[in-house]
């Protein structure tokens, strides 16, 4: 079961913003264990319910930029290692310590938003800069004194200049700071959307330091903008868990076909498929472009 809900609430004055990522989910998500991927890796099934309650409230300051208080709660309950379950020694265990059914995320953040973006869903044009600071502290409920740092960087150019196609850019770095529960870690496609990391499954690179990167360039092929098509390259860099330095970088890529679904709010049925390190590859489907 999964239900979600994830969205931006401004105020009519475009003064005020709420940023909200609300989720139940009681679900199985394998883990491959801490760094980048490797040739020898096993996978670990593993079943939990997460309860996540984020909000930010975001003020105006000058032109596109906002400035917020965030709250961050995270509560990750009914954890079942199958693979400890059965005596094996595995990532969570060796990461959490043995017996660990549960984790709680409680912290506050302080953020910074600025975005001239022309559409939420497919931009055209513009930049997107986001970055927050998040504290957890057993002071508010969190299990351990923990930071993350997470900041979110896009660019939509035009290639060429004149024409309508996009040669879009996304660069975001995920960094943790004291000991973090092994499911609240940097992980591939645990973006607020889920939309990074397309040629991999949800979790399936993690580490405590992650570092990512993606290219798409978006075109038109029909002139009134039915149906287009993409082309996007990804990198993903993660901190060996032993050395805390960042390993091999992990790529993936692929193509994807555009079907216009609302042409007044210039959305897309998007098509893709990516394919990525060692055998990793799949089908990505959505109503919004990635990023």
């Amino acid at each position: 079961m999964q239900l979600q809900f994830k969205g931006d609430v401004f105020a009519a004055s475009d003064k005020y913003l709420i940023r909200a990522d609300v989720r139940y989910l009681d679900t199985d998500r394998s883990t491959w264990g801490l760094g980048p991927i490797t040739a020898d890796q096993q996978e670990f099934p593993m079943s939990f319910k997460l309860f996540r309650l984020y909000s930010t409230l975001y003020r105006r300051t000058t032109g596109p930029v906002y400035v917020g208080l965030g709250y961050h709660f995270d509560d990750f309950s009914d954890i079942v290692d199958e693979g400890a379950a059965l005596g094996e020694s595995t990532p969570f265990t060796s990461y959490s310590g043995p017996g660990v059914t549960d984790t709680r995320a409680s912290g506050i953040s302080l953020n910074l938003l600025g975005d001239t973006r022309d559409n939420l869903v497919n931009p055209m044009e513009g930049f997107y800069l986001s970055g927050s600071f998040r504290t957890y502290t057993e002071a508010v409920g969190s299990d351990k004194n923990w930071q993350e740092l997470l900041l979110d960087v896009r660019m939509y150019p035009h290639l060429p200049r004149p024409s309508k196609n996009v040669l879009a850019f996304w660069i975001s770095s995920w960094m943790t700071f004291g000991p973090a529960p092994y499911l609240n870690l940097p992980a591939i496609g645990w973006d607020t959307y889920g939309r990074g990391g397309r040629g991999y499954l949800q979790g399936r690179i993690r580490g405590q330091n992650q570092i990512y990167f993606e290219s798409e360039y978006r075109m038109q092929l029909t002139r009134d903008g039915l149906l287009g098509a993409v082309g996007f390259f990804n990198l993903t860099a993660t901190t060996e868990p032993e050395s805390g330095i960042f390993g091999k970088t992990d790529k993936g890529g692929g193509a994807g076909l555009r079907i216009k679904f609302n042409k007044r709010s210039n959305t897309n049925l998007t098509i893709d498929r990516a394919w990525g390190e060692e055998g990793s590859g799949g089908w990505f489907m959505a109503m919004t472009e990635a990023f």
